[in-house]
């Protein structure tokens, strides 16, 4: 996992499924905390919730969905790369959106974040270099992903 600052940590899931996070300036939903590089990269909450409802003690349904969803992302990356290349922002903003939903499901707050980020940037807003996002994107994931593949295998 990676290192968490003091300051900020998950504290809840609302039943809406919106994330919040406790930094020293309060309770704030996540997808308003503008520094990506301070959200957690992974909580185990997130996979901890998702094995409880899974009656299989081995976790087989769960191990498989979270393959495919590791899977997924990677070629959703792919997808972005091509589409930058192409200059297909519709593309770009299409399969970062899919990125941040299906992170934030597994916990991947970092990558939910920079996804969230991406597609705000294929829509047009903010200058940054799509390709450089996506790189670092492509990072993060890689980090989240030996996270949450180390979590799973321990259970």
């Amino acid at each position: 996992m990676g290192i968490i600052p003091e300051n900020l940590f998950i504290i809840g899931v609302s039943r809406h499924g919106e994330q919040f996070v406790h930094t020293s300036n309060g309770v704030i939903p996540i997808d308003r905390y503008s520094d990506a590089t301070e959200v957690p990269v992974f909580d185990p909450s997130r996979l901890n919730t998702l094995m409880q409802l899974e009656d299989d003690d081995e976790h087989s349904t769960i191990k498989a969905i979270v393959d495919q969803f590791l899977l997924d992302v990677t070629q959703q990356l792919d997808r972005i790369e091509h589409a930058i290349a192409s200059k297909n922002l519709s593309l770009v903003a299409s399969a970062a959106h899919t990125i941040k939903g299906n992170a934030a499901t597994f916990g991947l707050y970092q990558v939910a974040q920079m996804a969230k980020h991406l597609e705000a940037l294929a829509k047009g807003s903010g200058n940054e270099d799509p390709a450089t996002m996506c790189k670092s994107l492509r990072e993060a994931f890689a980090t989240g992903k030996s996270a949450l593949s180390a979590a799973l295998a321990a259970q």
